[in-house]
């Protein structure tokens, strides 16, 4: 007679239990590499956009201004200016900031619907520090409300000498050092860093 092939009822719950066990451990990492994944991409998009508007100040022979926008036709000021809503690149002979009918789009990005959030500020020092904000203090007074670039390339609103502008992209729930900062000295040039979610 021939015996039946299959697992036990003990075979099977040992497996279940051993998969459950890996599911505890592995999905919380799984969800921490997504999160990073996707700071690391908008941080990506976001220094395309402003190496676009540096470019694009060179090739055309005009200024060319980065701004937080929300709907990508204009840009929000004030208490408003979010730039997790998204960002424009456009031209901007006057080096104002605003986007009129003079002007022409570059590029316009739309918000991150992951729930990370961006922040700017100018960090005092930190060009000088050796690239760590260890023991910086972020002074919100010279927070950029745009970024323009003259066509040479450089800043037409840089910060301090010996200051960097610093855009800080942050998921709403963030541990350690998940946030990401998006420099830019006062040359204009930009370069990313990972930042503590405490800033």
């Amino acid at each position: 007679m021939r015996q039946a092939q299959g697992f036990t009822l003990i075979e099977l719950l040992v497996t279940m239990v051993l998969a459950a066990i890996l599911l505890t451990w592995g999905v919380p990492s799984f969800r921490a590499m997504i999160t990073n994944n996707r700071i690391a991409s908008q941080g990506n998009s976001l220094m395309a956009a402003i190496n676009t508007a540096r470019s694009a100040a060179v090739s055309r022979s005009t200024s060319v201004s980065v701004c937080p926008s929300a709907n990508g036709q204009s840009c929000t000021t004030g208490t408003s200016a979010n730039w997790a809503s998204g960002w424009i690149v456009f031209t901007d002979a006057n080096n104002s900031g605003v986007l009129n009918s003079s002007n022409q789009i570059i590029q316009s990005s739309t918000a991150d619907s992951s729930g990370t959030t961006t922040t700017a500020s100018e960090v005092a020092g930190l060009a000088s520090s050796g690239g760590t904000l260890t023991g910086f203090t972020v002074v919100t007074s010279g927070t950029p409300a745009y970024l323009s670039y003259l066509p040479s390339g450089l800043l037409a609103n840089g910060p301090a000498t010996g200051d960097v502008y610093m855009l800080f992209l942050k998921p709403q729930v963030c541990s350690g050092q998940q946030a990401l900062g998006v420099v830019v000295n006062p040359l204009g040039q930009p370069a990313s860093m990972p930042a503590s979610c405490k800033l």
